[in-house]
């Protein structure tokens, strides 16, 4: 209802609260209770007797009723939960999976105090970045899996190149980066039986706007902001929509179609492919020349002249 309510102000001309009922089919009473529950997200509208509200300012956060604007998705964001701050998006949208919500649900948070990386690692979460999860629930194969993480990688990749001219490159399995620098993260969780899933959670993190200086230490080495990329603020709502679109569109097309699509972006748009690379899994490590990427996701490493395909663990790069 309050997506509705924005539509109708966002011509930013006073509209009656009898006008706003008639169209939203409620009564003025609860017009006025919707226009408050605005003004508590952050909302400027003003209220003038005998003219009605007029929307001033938008709020700064990427609310469920803004991210529903214009929004071209059937599959994902029909529902919206969404959180100031929280400690991870992941685990809430774990939470929220239990209690069977559907296929598509978006869980979006301002700030992460608990922020997930791959191998239990910490990721920054600043509120100038874009920090959300998806509930995923593919009839695929639990082995699967994994190619989500590349599908989600693959789907940015496009949505940076032909929204904003970024050209972000594919670090297997599961990182984007731009001049070497760590722009994206992806983790992907899953819960299932031995043939069969339950739901999958893709959670996404993307440095949008941070600045230089909130990049310390060992960070200011290895991660960057689109903002210090592109040399100016990007719009937060812009960006996840047209991705929550382009991920829509590939996710689906992996369904009918398989995994070829997105395999095809991540090869085209490797950062690991044809360099000497390290794998790391468990205490054991494996070097190699990255020679492609399987069908089934697996990096293959060409090692002693033979073609071993690998299927998880941590990359390291050891150069040409």
């Amino acid at each position: 209802m309050k997506t509705k309510l924005l539509e109708i102000l966002l011509n930013g001309q006073y509209t009656s609260g009898q006008e706003i009922s008639a169209k939203l089919g409620i009564s003025r009473t609860a017009v006025w209770k919707h226009i408050n529950s605005l003004k508590e997200d952050g909302y400027s509208i003003e209220s003038q007797f005998g003219k009605g509200y007029r929307l001033l300012h938008m709020n700064k956060y990427v609310t469920p009723e803004k991210v529903r604007l214009g929004l071209k998705c059937k599959l994902f964001a029909r529902d919206i939960i969404h959180f100031h701050e929280t400690g991870s998006t992941n685990e809430e949208a774990k939470r929220i999976a239990e209690k069977n919500y559907p296929e598509g649900t978006l869980v979006i948070a301002e700030k992460q105090n608990f922020g997930k990386g791959r191998m239990g690692r910490y990721w920054q979460s600043l509120s100038t970045g874009l920090w959300f999860s998806i509930i995923l629930k593919p009839s695929i194969p639990p082995r699967d899996a994994p190619q989500l993480s590349l599908l989600a990688a693959a789907a940015l990749q496009i949505t940076l190149h032909k929204e904003f001219h970024i050209e972000a490159k594919v670090k297997w399995p599961n990182d984007l980066l731009v001049d070497n620098k760590k722009v994206c993260g992806i983790l992907t969780e899953m819960k299932g039986e031995m043939d069969r899933i339950n739901y999958v959670i893709i959670g996404i993190g993307i440095n949008v706007n941070q600045e230089v200086s909130d990049f310390s230490g060992e960070l200011a080495n290895t991660a960057v902001s689109l903002k210090i990329i592109k040399g100016r603020e990007i719009d937060r709502l812009l960006l996840l929509q047209k991705y929550l679109e382009t991920l829509e569109e590939f996710y689906l097309d992996f369904l009918e179609n398989g995994f070829e699509r997105a395999r095809r972006v991540c090869v085209e748009n490797s950062h690991t492919i044809g360099n000497i690379v390290t794998i790391y899994f468990g205490d054991k490590e494996h070097t190699g020349k990255a020679v492609d990427l399987g069908r089934d996701g697996a990096l293959i490493l060409k090692i002693n002249n033979q073609e071993i395909s690998f299927y998880g663990g941590e990359v390291s790069l050891k150069g040409k």
